[in-house]
């Protein structure tokens, strides 16, 4: 009999002995992405982003879907990725993934993904998928889910970039076949940081467009 395993459930230990992932850590985004000076426009929008996350904090409106909408789909809307061409699916809009593990099947379906629709000659492409927690959640329990869902679009392209986030901290991922690089966290409050959450974002937004090779 066939056992059906929701992603949720899985740990990271299981999620690297199957899918036989390497893991490395990385201080610096430099080596991967291009990173960018920010306009005067980007870097309104990045204080926006962090005033309207401090003032859901101050109401205690930290759950799950305040992180959707005041921090990763603002983020995403800020940083150009709908006025680009690419189109922010929601976990209703998103079907549910089926993976075989001999008799067991792990099912799930992602918090919201930024694909690039068929265009012309481009293919589509999953340019960033998102995992968002409540606010008190560490980032790291959402890495499981995140590299499960990013595995099943490494048949079609080479890499896929991943975001983990619960409002305060924004963890980004690289995916490949057999290896994930682990970015160091950013954090919204910080100054540094959050200039340099929206030049990561961007960066990958013009990848997706341009089909720019990272590094």
């Amino acid at each position: 009999m066939v056992q059906a395993i929701p992603a949720s459930s899985l740990t990271l230990f299981e999620v690297i002995e199957k899918f036989q992932f390497q893991n490395t850590f990385e201080d610096e985004f430099e080596s991967f992405l291009k990173l960018e000076p920010l306009t005067e426009t980007e870097k309104a929008a990045a204080l926006d982003l962090q005033k309207v996350w401090q003032n859901y904090r101050l109401q205690d409106r930290t759950a799950e879907h305040y992180v959707k909408t005041a921090g990763a789909s603002f983020l995403m809307w800020s940083c150009g990725y709908v006025a680009a061409g690419l189109e922010l699916l929601l976990e209703e809009d998103i079907e549910e993934i089926e993976l075989e593990d001999g008799d067991m099947v792990i099912r799930g379906r992602m918090d919201m993904m930024m694909w690039r629709p068929p265009q012309g000659q481009k293919t589509a492409l999953c340019a960033l998928i998102i995992e968002n927690k409540k606010g008190g959640a560490d980032t790291t329990v959402g890495v499981p889910q995140l590299l499960t869902y990013a595995s099943t679009f490494l048949q079609y392209q080479p890499m896929v970039w991943g975001l983990v986030t619960n409002g305060y901290r924004y963890a980004f991922f690289q995916v490949q076949e057999g290896l994930f690089r682990e970015f160091r966290p950013l954090y919204l409050f910080s100054p540094k940081d959050l200039e340099m959450l929206f030049q990561v974002a961007i960066a990958i937004r013009k990848i997706a467009i341009t089909d720019e090779k990272p590094g």
